[in-house]
């Protein structure tokens, strides 16, 4: 009686240690997995802020570009034209270029606007100015 009690507690603290073991192991991958979620979220927010830092200096250098330079004054005002006619009311914006209108159809061609248009076509191609060299 007392060898099989031994035999049985023995097979009960086996199977305990392999449920301990299991449970272990477990938790190590959730902890992987909340590990890795967590630093791809850190990733995606410093991505963020390098591409809003980006689009600010970009947008920064159009204003100026566009504040110094009267032929690049000139060129926008002729590309709103040229996109909607002679008839259409071109109107500087405050921080630099033009928006236009014509009856049915607006262009922005706001250094802004032309700043984030800039940024758009380089599409995922931006993603290399953060990657390592």
């Amino acid at each position: 009686m007392l060898r099989e009690a031994r035999a049985t507690a023995d097979a009960v603290l086996a199977r305990a240690q392999e449920l301990g073991a299991a449970d272990a192991a477990a938790g190590a991958a959730r902890e992987r997995v909340h590990a890795a979620q967590d630093a791809w979220a850190a990733q995606l927010a410093a991505r963020g802020e390098v591409y809003d830092a980006l689009r600010d200096a970009v947008r920064a250098g159009v204003r100026r570009a566009l504040a110094r330079d009267p032929a690049a004054r000139s060129a926008v005002t002729a590309a709103a034209r040229a996109a909607l006619g002679p008839r259409a009311r071109v109107t500087a914006t405050v921080a630099g270029g033009v928006t236009a209108e014509s009856p049915g159809r607006r262009v922005d061609l706001s250094a802004d606007a032309l700043a984030d248009r800039a940024l758009e076509r380089l599409g995922v191609r931006a993603e290399t100015l953060w990657e390592p060299s």
